[in-house]
């Protein structure tokens, strides 16, 4: 709970969903992100990118950092991995068909509507059908660097009063995440290497650009692990 706010019972707004397609699990050839800014409704906002790997192309992954950056996202949900075939039902193959040119997929297609999350009472969002399909990226802080965002943190004094409170908010957090199925990945965050991040794309270090910084994290430290 920050310096100014009280507790709400809903999460904070918007949230950016990124979710990856491609041909099959292992090349992901389409990215889409969605601006979701209405509890209960579908994005606002909805943009995609292709590509050969846009997983691996940092022109496109530039793109998407760029875009989520200037919707000042609250939270930044991932799905973990490729969750079905680049085309769309009723655009590139006929609605109620399997997509023809995406043999690996049949029988397989996600609801993608469906997919990347639902909200509960509380407007969290909790993802649907395969909760292990999603990453959910949370920054945390040493003292040491707790201290070092609050000489520089552009939205300082909208943030908890000491890192004892911001410990004890995070770990609230945390266990209300796995409670409704999550596994968050928690992002220790360098706060000299998140203003970097900041300068170099022209933005506030605010909490949208730090949820933002996590999922980039994120998405680097899964990228590693599937090379590895």
């Amino acid at each position: 709970m920050g310096k100014k706010g009280k507790k709400s019972g809903k999460g904070k707004l918007p949230v950016v969903t990124v979710a990856y397609y491609g041909p099959d699990d292992k090349t992901a050839t389409k990215v889409a992100v969605g601006i979701v800014r209405e509890w209960g409704k579908g994005p606002a906002e909805l943009k995609r990118w292709w590509g050969q790997d846009v997983m691996g192309d940092r022109g496109i992954q530039q793109q998407v950092a760029d875009f989520i950056a200037t919707h000042r996202a609250k939270s930044v949900v991932v799905t973990e991995g490729i969750i079905g075939c680049p085309h769309e039902e009723g655009i590139d193959f006929s609605s109620g068909q399997e997509c023809p040119y995406c043999p690996f997929w049949r029988g397989k297609q996600p609801d993608v509507k469906g997919l990347v999350f639902s909200v509960d009472a509380y407007g969290w969002p909790i993802p649907k059908p395969d909760k292990s399909a999603v990453i959910m990226a949370v920054a945390t802080y040493s003292r040491e660097q707790w201290d070092r965002l609050m000489e520089v943190a552009d939205d300082r004094n909208e943030l908890e009063s000491s890192w004892e409170e911001w410990k004890t908010s995070h770990e609230e957090r945390i266990a209300h995440l796995r409670q409704q199925g999550f596994e968050p990945m928690e992002i220790p965050v360098d706060v000299d290497a998140l203003q970097e991040f900041c300068r170099r794309r022209g933005l506030r270090n605010d909490s949208g650009v730090r949820a933002e910084y996590a999922a980039c994290q994120a998405q680097r430290r899964r990228q590693s692990a599937d090379l590895s």
